[in-house]
């Protein structure tokens, strides 16, 4: 039981839906286009997004290396 309960741990993400779409519009992505980037079907991520469906480790690490890291524009 303990080993199951590992496992589920390292497969849900610290990032949530809302975190995901607020990343997908910095990049000024829309749903279909994200999807199509991650090879995801455009219903499963607005699922995710709406927060219907967690966020795994593994679409956490493909969107970390898809979109790189907007920095901050200094003024």
């Amino acid at each position: 039981m303990l080993v199951a309960l590992v496992y589920i741990h390292r497969r849900i993400s610290a990032m949530t839906g809302t975190d995901i779409r607020a990343i997908r519009l910095a990049h000024g992505l829309t749903q279909r286009a994200l999807a199509a980037l991650l090879g995801y079907h455009t219903n499963h991520l607005a699922k995710i997004e709406r927060g219907e469906v967690k966020v795994t480790q593994h679409l956490e690490k493909l969107i970390l290396f898809a979109l790189p890291k907007k920095s901050a524009k200094k003024s």
